[in-house]
């Protein structure tokens, strides 16, 4: 459904990203993990068309969002960072989001009421608080019943009953056959819906595997420990 190859991305000196590759199936979960900076955003940018590769190619069911206005309309996107007009309500983001992109939202109330969000739906964008801003966020990315879903550090900011809520869903969509790729720093979210893990470093992909199996293979308890093993070791080689 997502198919990346040598995409590679500069930012004046600073590489971004450095010929990455990989695959994405549907009904899979993909987590996307890396140190700060290590181009996480970037590549779920590049698939949005946000930002622009200095080469690479990109697939979304074989097409090119580049260039194919109708491979963007199978994406949702949840950025990390929401900057939305704080003058308007939810209920008029939802709306107007609906009439730019022309289509059905059959679970928009289901997923208002999932996230608890019925009494925010009319107060205005800048009184929310960051974590039921991140609900809006989601809500947005998942309204649409798009097949790929990109979600930049979806729990961020949000509460337990929220987070949990979210996981689970996450899961069920899952089950409905959609590719589903998100970055985030939580090693125990990404052990507990991840499939799949993709890490970066330095804007290259150094690992990519099940997380269970890298605990197993690192010997450790968790999953972040395995990761952080993994990144301590790899800068001692460097300085070596």
């Amino acid at each position: 459904m997502v198919e990346v190859a040598d995409l590679s991305k500069r930012f004046g000196r600073r590489i971004a990203l450095d010929a990455v590759a990989f695959h994405l199936k549907p009904r899979t979960i993909t987590a996307l993990i890396g140190p700060n900076g290590s181009g996480k955003t970037t590549i779920l940018k590049s698939l949005c068309s946000l930002v622009r590769p200095d080469r690479g190619v990109i697939r979304i069911n074989g097409k090119d969002p580049r260039r194919d206005p109708g491979a963007r309309r199978l994406l949702g996107y949840m950025p990390q960072v929401y900057d939305f007009p704080e003058h308007r309500s939810p209920r008029q983001l939802m709306e107007w989001l609906k009439e730019i992109r022309a289509e059905p939202t059959p679970e928009v109330g289901e997923l208002v009421s999932l996230f608890g969000l019925a009494p925010e739906m009319e107060r205005s964008l800048g009184t929310l608080s960051w974590g039921t801003r991140a609900k809006v966020a989601c809500t947005l990315a998942l309204m649409f019943s798009s097949p790929v879903l990109l979600l930049d550090e979806p729990t961020s900011g949000m509460d337990p009953i929220a987070s949990t809520r979210l996981k689970d869903r996450l899961r069920q969509e899952r089950e409905r056959g959609k590719t589903i790729l998100l970055c985030s720093h939580s090693m125990a979210d990404v052990a507990e819906v991840g499939d799949r893990l993709l890490l970066l470093e330095r804007g290259n992909l150094v690992l990519e595997g099940n997380p269970q199996d890298i605990v197993t293979s690192e010997k450790t308890p968790t999953l972040e420990r395995a990761i952080a093993q993994i990144l301590e070791a790899r800068r001692r080689e460097k300085v070596s």
